[in-house]
């Protein structure tokens, strides 16, 4: 197998085998294998939501690059985003209504970027605390800048940008299941 192939490993886990004893020793020396090939696994993350693997589910390890990549993705874009919100002036209208259509771009890029960068983090806290500053963003933008208008129509922008984002996501993890289905059958 190639080097530049190596960034992300899936693990077969077999759970025919008690917990306790072959199922963690065959996952350790298949995660010290994969340490010797691609260099430092910084985190295991299960793709279902039990801590446990069970029969046909697998393990995705993620590397310190990966880490990295994903976390620089999510600042990039959270720093676009906080410019164009809190810039002195308003950007210049492209279109019509395209402020709001910048304003659900911005969140939906930053939320998705934010589920990639923080995969380990409960999904209903980290939509949580995106619609919430989905819908604070506006009133704060007002505040540091008072001579820009407070508008609820952004407000419903911000938060259209981000429950886009949280189905885009949920749909995408319906189509990897089905897919990872349709092939642990073959």
């Amino acid at each position: 197998m190639s080097r530049h192939f190596r960034k992300i490993q899936l693990v077969q886990c077999n759970s025919r085998l008690p917990e306790r004893s072959g199922y963690a020793n065959t996952v350790t020396t298949q995660i010290r294998h994969r340490q010797q090939l691609s260099g430092r696994i910084r985190r295991i993350h299960p793709l279902q939501s039990s801590s446990t693997p069970r029969s046909g589910h697998q393990l995705l390890i993620i590397t310190h690059k990966e880490c990295a990549l994903r976390i620089f993705i999510f600042t990039i874009s959270l720093a676009v985003l906080l410019y164009g919100l809190f810039r002195p002036e308003s950007p210049p209208d492209l279109f019509n209504n395209s402020d709001k259509f910048m304003h659900v771009l911005g969140f939906g890029a930053v939320s998705l970027a934010a589920r990639l960068a923080f995969i380990r983090t409960p999904a209903w806290l980290l939509w949580s605390i995106l619609l919430l500053s989905a819908l604070l963003s506006e009133w704060l933008q007002h505040l540091l800048q008072p001579h820009r208008q407070f508008s609820w129509l952004d407000i419903a922008a911000n938060s259209l940008g981000v429950v886009l984002a949280a189905l885009g996501c949920w749909l995408l993890s319906l189509c990897y299941k089905y897919w990872q289905a349709r092939n642990l059958n073959y």
